[in-house]
């Protein structure tokens, strides 16, 4: 019961710092960048929270079956589920990065991005799409 308590307080924690992290780096663009920057970077935040939601659902549905398995001292099927859990993380980055940057585009367009704009979410989009595999990584990782 300790445990689980100190875990909610460690993923609450690491989800604070996420969001300070997303209001600091608002901060920082919108005062060297401009307005439409802080546009082209907020078009984003959707598919930064999308990707946190994905590697959050891997790891948590990973992680109860992996306390399952320890818990009835089944170990070597507590290792096996969390090589699968990384390898579905490895496909998922693998496929986020591919498709996300080739519909770049209608997908910018998509999260509501105007013409004025656009060419710097995709800017900014590009770069979250292809290091997606150490944001989804990072969140498999803790949990």
């Amino acid at each position: 019961m300790v445990f689980r308590e100190m875990r909610r307080k460690k993923q609450m924690i690491g989800l604070l710092f996420n969001s300070v992290y997303m209001i600091v780096d608002g901060v920082f663009i919108g005062n060297r960048l401009g307005r439409d920057a802080m546009a082209a970077a907020a078009v984003s935040v959707p598919l930064v929270e999308i990707l946190i939601a994905l590697s959050m659902a891997v790891a948590t549905g990973a992680g109860v079956t992996i306390s399952a398995h320890i818990g009835q001292g089944e170990k070597e099927k507590a290792r096996h589920m969390f090589s699968l859990a990384a390898l579905c993380t490895a496909a998922m980055s693998l496929l986020i990065g591919v498709l996300g940057n080739m519909f770049i585009h209608p997908l910018a367009e998509l999260l509501g991005s105007t013409p004025a704009i656009h060419h710097e979410a995709i800017s900014y989009m590009r770069y979250i799409v292809t290091f997606s595999p150490f944001l989804l990584f990072s969140f498999l990782l803790t949990r």
